[in-house]
């Protein structure tokens, strides 16, 4: 995926009633997406499938690398439960409890 560029990929939504086939076909054949406007302001981004998916799961690896650090830094400062208190609090989550 490429970065926008305003000049060439910013079109109004009026341009989806004329001319949306054609906006399609170039956001999937370039992999460049399109922002389109309403009443002169960003109203939404259109991009490939695909380039969304690639997106969508970058966004879940940074989430689990974050999640990863973080329990890291938990075991480094002692922030640890055993065995039989992790069992404890799953038992008490599957029964609505906290």
């Amino acid at each position: 995926m490429h970065a926008i560029k305003l000049s060439r990929d910013f079109r109004p939504v009026s341009d989806l009633k004329t001319h949306g086939g054609e906006i399609v076909r170039g956001v999937v054949a370039s992999g460049q997406p399109v922002v389109i406007s309403r009443r002169g302001r960003a109203a939404v981004v259109m991009l490939a499938v695909r380039d969304y998916e690639a997106m969508a799961a970058a966004t879940e690896r940074v989430a689990l690398l974050d999640a990863l650090a973080e329990a890291e830094r938990d075991v480094a400062a002692g922030r640890v439960s055993s065995q039989e208190e992790v069992e404890a609090m799953v038992a008490r989550w599957e029964q609505g409890g906290e």
